[in-house]
């Protein structure tokens, strides 16, 4: 009995002793983290299939779909169109996801938004951890990533918006990346090493956002100048200086030019030339469109000075924005560095360079490329979406002076109202305004709201259509003609059980469609610039001429999917 309690003490202390050496200690904190990243993908995977179980479809949707299917095409060796060089990243993903790994759910438009939605709690997880490494405590780190998450209409585009809101959420993840590599180089550079590798990485960072938005080829001389900066600026004499700068421009131009080869399937066939058409046509875009905000109509390229500015009122939770002016305050009354500021000892003094600064720069930086290209760049506030989340964050982060419990009291509230916010306006949090917007203008209302958002009311307003029961044609009042083949089609997802068979017609909205003689039914959309007969239409229902059988309310009590009844009874 005594050799027994022997022995067990003396594996415990062996375990014990094994468990304290530096190297196990490492590896079963790479292992915890491994484990933890992997079920937080799982996780945010599984969000993203639940989200967008009934459809989620948009304009732009069958363009993307297009430019995808040609990218696998690319993939697999076959003739594809040259073209397809606009931000290829995400699409070249996409295509791999919905027509090879996930082809069996024979759905691509449902593989392609859930993998888009996942993004966002998983990109909110890799932004914390991004913080921790660089310095920020963990109840900061919280914070951050709670004020990124109350920016509802960002959350809404991830919900929605294949296209723009990858690159919105990669935008700041990145700048916190390159900040902290750029501090690891620096750390490296004091010990007289030169980390090679380390600039390769930053390179190849850089130009991730342009992969998944053209017009966000910004990053990368962003991130060229403060390289270059950083060896001009460092203690020696000129040339030496000028060695290093020249250098670092060099090493991060390779790493730059390696990420573009890996990630766009174009370029292996067209070469370096392919980002730059890509850029380009970009920025040579021109559309004539109306965009409304705060109660006024402007046409594309007449936008006012103060569009991009107003939109950091608009699409924030009202929490967000009181958090981030208290922030601000913070920042005027007694900076304070956050995170692993690093000093630089330069032959013009001594300078210091913290991550609150360095987002700080990102976002004005931002804003400046904004007003230099104006107007012919950006016209729509989703091409705009990249702008908020740094300066959020950077506004939050100005709170890190807060004892821990204020601050995780401050970010559970955070998540907590905006939480409450995505479940109320659910699919339509893509058009979600701040009630603070009010303030601005008193006609603000659901028509101030930007987007695509009639993608959203033809599928989901189909699952509200009594099948056993005529009639069997349906109006819609929108577009997504490729979608209807999905709509049309046995679906085994279909929570109803039921199948939208291939004679039960969908058709274009249309004065000329009879739908009042006929007693279709009528899917329609409350919308900016409504047309006439979506007008006739509700005030068909306000006669009692038509039926309204179903309609999607947002909080705010506005309608903005409607399903009409035209049968005679």
């Amino acid at each position: 009995m005594l050799g027994s309690s022997a022995s067990s003490a003396w594996m415990y202390h062996s375990f014990k002793h094994f468990l304290e050496k530096s190297w196990v200690r490492i590896c079963l904190q790479y292992a915890f983290w491994f484990l933890l990243t992997i079920g937080v993908l799982a996780l945010s995977v599984y969000a993203g299939f639940h989200f967008t179980f009934e459809g989620i479809y948009f304009g732009d949707d069958h363009f993307a779909f297009n430019r995808s299917r040609e990218l696998f095409k690319i993939l697999q060796g076959l003739p594809a169109n040259a073209q397809i060089n606009y931000a290829p990243l995400w699409d070249t993903l996409l295509s791999l996801l919905a027509f090879k790994y996930f082809a069996f759910l024979a759905d691509p438009y449902w593989v392609r938004h859930a993998f888009t939605y996942s993004l966002f709690p998983f990109g909110l997880y890799i932004l914390f951890v991004l913080l921790r490494r660089s310095g920020v405590s963990w109840a900061t780190a919280l914070l951050g990533s709670a004020g990124v998450f109350s920016i509802i209409r960002v959350g809404g585009h991830a919900l929605f918006n294949v296209k723009d809101f990858p690159a919105s959420i990669t935008y700041v993840i990145v700048a916190v990346f390159i900040w902290d590599a750029f501090r690891r180089c620096h750390q490296s550079m004091e010990k007289g090493k030169v980390p090679l590798v380390w600039f390769l990485f930053i390179g190849a960072a850089s130009v991730l956002p342009f992969l998944l938005r053209s017009p966000l080829l910004i990053f990368f001389p962003l991130t060229i100048g403060a390289v270059f900066a950083y060896g001009f600026f460092t203690k020696g004499p000129l040339d030496k200086r000028l060695t290093y700068s020249i250098a670092f421009a060099v090493l991060l131009s390779v790493g730059a030019i390696c990420m573009l080869y890996i990630s766009s399937p174009p370029m292996w066939r067209l070469g370096l030339t392919s980002p730059l058409e890509s850029a380009g046509k970009f920025i040579q875009f021109y559309e004539n469109i109306e965009t409304r905000v705060l109660g006024q109509t402007y046409r594309h390229p007449n936008l006012p000075w103060w569009y991009p500015v107003v939109w950091l009122v608009i699409i924030a939770h009202p929490l967000l924005l009181i958090t981030s002016v208290v922030g601000i305050g913070f920042a005027l009354w007694k900076h304070k560095a956050v995170g692993h500021a690093f000093v630089l000892r330069t032959w013009l003094g001594v300078a210091s360079l913290s991550l609150s600064r360095w987002l700080l720069f990102v976002s004005l930086l931002g804003f400046a490329a904004i007003y230099l290209v104006w107007p012919n760049l950006y016209d729509e506030e989703r091409h705009l979406l990249f702008l908020f989340p740094p300066i959020f964050l950077w506004a939050v982060l100005q709170l890190d002076s807060l004892r821990d419990r204020y601050k995780i009291s401050i970010a559970v509230v955070l998540i907590a109202a905006s939480a409450y916010t995505y479940i109320g306006w659910g699919r339509y949090a893509y058009i979600y305004y701040s009630p603070l917007a009010s303030l601005l203008k008193e006609d603000m209302s659901l028509s101030d709201g930007m987007g695509d958002y009639f993608g959203l009311c033809l599928p989901h307003a189909m699952y509200h259509i009594d099948m056993d029961k005529g009639p069997r044609d349906v109006m819609f009042d929108g577009s997504g003609y490729l979608h209807l083949a999905l709509l049309q089609r046995d679906r085994f997802r279909n929570k109803n059980a039921k199948s939208f068979a291939p004679n039960y017609a969908l058709h274009i909205l249309s004065e000329r469609s009879g739908y009042r003689e006929n007693g279709w039914l009528v899917v329609t959309r409350i919308a900016p610039g409504r047309s006439r007969y979506t007008q006739n239409i509700l005030e068909d229902v306000e006669q009692g001429i038509a039926k309204k059988l179903w309609a999607y309310t947002l909080p705010t009590g506005e309608d903005v999917c409607v399903l009409v009844d035209y049968r005679k009874t």
